[in-house]
């Protein structure tokens, strides 16, 4: 009885160990997947001045060209979510609103995310004018044709783009990404081949164990065996002697001499 408890008891720990084991594999994929994705959806400046078909992109900030006092204003190192623009949501654009356009970055061509200071036109024909919110209102505000509106501001992540940023060098993506992900695919097979390997080995266990039951039956039934011949042969032996025939009488010398004649 004693027994049975530890072993229950045993398994109760393993099942404990592996659902442990398994949700941390789990958070590890979780977080490797959220990070290949936020560097599939992201672009920089420098990469790219097409927004795609997604449509959501997280960028990293590069400039701190909107750190200012508005309850959404972002500073270099956040990490932005934009949503992609279509009609509908460029036709809602109001002053005020954040949008993201393609323009002259350091000489380079791409993404600009500022907010609208004023709009001009009507329909699709408006003009919306832009400028950072760390600029001062002196500098004159960029103009962006409806249609040259990429994508709509929708929030931010304080600090994260400078982490996303970090992780877009091949090294440390390998290092934060691709290594956990390859020491997991090894864990597991390592798992998996030991629990192929025990449950080989309890097998095995139980055929020796179930081999050494046989030979302790065979082993008592010869025992049991040897005692029953033994018995049978010395009933048998008994049998035999009470079954044999009395000896025969041996017939009478001295009456034989008397009636026998002496010689003359």
């Amino acid at each position: 009885m004693e027994k049975t408890k530890k072993s229950r008891l045993s398994d109760k720990q393993k099942k404990i160990i592996n659902g442990v084991v398994i949700a941390i594999e789990l958070v590890i994929v979780i977080v490797a997947i959220a990070f290949s994705i936020s560097i599939l959806l992201s672009t920089g400046y420098e990469t790219t001045t097409d927004f795609g078909s997604a449509p959501v992109r997280l960028m990293p900030v590069l400039t701190g060209s909107m750190e200012g006092d508005q309850p959404d204003s972002f500073k270099e190192g956040d990490l932005i979510i934009v949503n992609k623009a279509d009609e509908e949501s460029v036709a809602e654009l109001q002053v005020g609103d954040i949008i993201t356009y393609v323009g002259n970055v350091g000489g380079m061509r791409g993404f600009i995310t500022h907010r609208i200071v004023d709009i001009q036109g009507e329909g699709s024909s408006r003009v919306f004018y832009t400028r950072g919110d760390a600029e001062a209102e002196s500098v004159e505000p960029t103009a962006v044709a409806a249609g040259d509106v990429e994508g709509v501001y929708s929030s931010k992540i304080a600090g994260l783009g400078s982490a996303l940023e970090w992780l877009q060098e091949p090294t440390h993506f390998f290092l934060v990404v691709m290594l956990p992900l390859i020491v997991l695919l090894v864990y597991n097979a390592y798992l998996v081949i030991r629990m192929v390997v025990e449950a080989k080995m309890r097998k095995q266990q139980q055929q020796n164990e179930l081999a050494i039951e046989q030979a302790k039956s065979a082993a008592t039934l010869n025992e049991e065996e040897i005692k029953r011949r033994a018995i049978e042969e010395y009933l048998a032996s008994q049998n035999a002697k009470n079954d044999a025939p009395e000896d025969a009488e041996t017939p009478d010398d001295g009456a034989d001499k008397d009636d026998a004649t002496p010689e003359q």
